[in-house]
């Protein structure tokens, strides 16, 4: 049974569902060789010195010392996003507040609020996720496949009950030079062969994740790149260290820069914030 949880993962898994709201992208849409090219999967590297086990046992004790954050029954975690899109003449920016509530053993809400007004909530329990649009009233259940994979993977990103042995089918690490300094990568590949590769790097000295990458798709078919840079590693509850800011950038012009605002460890959480909006239309996508 694996005890040690990776606190940073909530970061990366709100950025992935925060960054403009898009998914890492199915492999059937690149070839195996253009998704090799773009995550950089086709370079040397070289042999990690440390096991993934160790290299998780060390993030642990670098990121949540105490285990309050493996230990906790529920968290709080908000952030504000300032999402920009460099178009051909200007740069355009929206802010937005992306909050996380989180119970165990499974329970997440993913709340995005513009100007204080919700206008996208998603919920997963037990498997089972249901994007909301408050304006137009109603819950869409997400159905088998894909994009229920992608839910359940982001969940259990966020969940202090599980770590990158639980989430993915394979992990694979190796020791390379990123961004001028000496890094473990991890290669991790969901459960659905259809998701793209994540791919993780932890900095060498102080076991802090540095960077995510993996692919997503855009709705005019194109693909690219997706980064998320963690940054500015800071203490929380006086026992939680997280990074208060991550830049990502999801191609096409566009990045987002996140700010943590709020966390707190067992904050007061009623089991209700779960449960679907009442008198909302319930649909099935």
């Amino acid at each position: 049974m694996i005890s040690q949880r990776i606190v940073t993962r909530i970061i990366l898994a709100a950025a992935v569902v925060g960054a403009a709201l898009l998914l890492p992208a199915c492999a059937e849409l690149i070839t195996p060789e253009e998704q090799m090219a773009l995550l950089r999967l086709d370079q040397p590297v070289d042999r990690s010195d440390m096991s993934v086990q160790q290299l998780i046992d060390a993030i642990q004790k670098a990121t949540d010392p105490d285990k309050k954050y493996y230990n906790t029954e529920k968290y709080l975690l908000k952030q504000q996003i300032v999402a920009e899109q460099e178009n051909k003449d200007s740069r355009v920016s929206l802010i937005y507040v992306t909050e996380i509530r989180y119970a165990k053993p499974d329970k997440i809400r993913w709340t995005h609020y513009r100007n204080g007004i919700p206008f996208k909530i998603s919920i997963c329990k037990g498997g089972d996720a249901w994007d909301i649009d408050p304006e137009k009233r109603k819950s869409v259940k997400i159905q088998e496949g894909l994009g229920l994979n992608l839910f359940r993977t982001s969940t259990a990103m966020a969940n202090p009950m599980k770590t990158y042995l639980d989430i993915f089918k394979t992990v694979e690490i190796a020791s390379v030079r990123e961004d001028g300094k000496r890094c473990y990568r991890l290669v991790c590949q969901a459960y659905d062969d259809a998701i793209a590769p994540y791919v993780i790097y932890v900095d060498a000295e102080t076991f802090l994740p540095c960077k995510m990458e993996t692919i997503v798709y855009h709705d005019d078919g194109t693909q690219n790149l997706y980064t998320s840079i963690p940054s500015d590693y800071k203490w929380y509850e006086e026992s939680v260290r997280l990074p208060r800011t991550t830049v990502v950038k999801t191609g096409q012009g566009s990045q987002n820069i996140c700010t943590i605002t709020d966390f707190t460890l067992n904050p007061n959480i009623p089991d209700s914030d779960f449960e679907l909006p009442k008198r909302f239309k319930v649909e099935e996508k």
